[in-house]
């Protein structure tokens, strides 16, 4: 269920409609490495960022075909169910998440309703573009992992390279 704070960013959102690409980070706040995308959210905002370049916390409750909607680009950051070496960070495409199973594939967002949804209304983003992390742990720690902390100025890196270098 949505609360004042997520419906007032998903407001913000949409009035900022000249943003053409958009960077979410998912996660849910004190809970060790599942925070990891709102914390590289949190870096990207101490960037200078390029004119068109918006980010946005996703939060539980939050309307994503709303905030999707529009855009040219979308860049999603979230700690991913995959095996691998924690703090391992890898790309995904959307592609990756269409098969049977990979509905969770993303921990905290099932982004392809909303993508449908937006495809739909053809107001769909041209490019997607996923960049998962692995986490050590999601027993509920309110800290994050030291592998995953560690890993966390690597995809703000990765993620300014790219929107530096967007063709949108």
């Amino acid at each position: 269920m949505p609360n004042a704070v997520t419906e007032k960013k998903v407001k913000k959102a949409k009035r900022t409609r000249t943003a053409q690409t958009l960077v979410v980070g998912f996660g849910k706040a004190l809970s060790g490495d599942q925070q990891a995308g709102l914390r590289v959210v949190q870096g990207l905002r101490k960037n200078v960022l390029p004119e068109g370049v918006e980010v946005f916390e996703g939060v539980e409750g939050c309307d994503l075909s709303e905030v999707f909607a529009g855009r040219r680009e979308l860049i999603l950051v979230d700690t991913v169910n995959l095996a691998g070496a924690a703090g391992s960070i890898v790309e995904l495409s959307l592609a990756d998440l269409v098969g049977d199973g990979n509905a969770n594939l993303l921990q905290h967002a099932d982004i392809r309703s909303p993508l449908a949804l937006a495809y739909i209304r053809e107001c769909a983003p041209r490019c997607v573009k996923i960049f998962g992390i692995i986490p050590a742990s999601t027993n509920g720690s309110p800290e994050m992992s030291e592998e995953v902390r560690r890993q966390i100025p690597a995809i703000i890196r990765t993620v300014m390279e790219e929107v530096r270098n967007s063709q949108f």
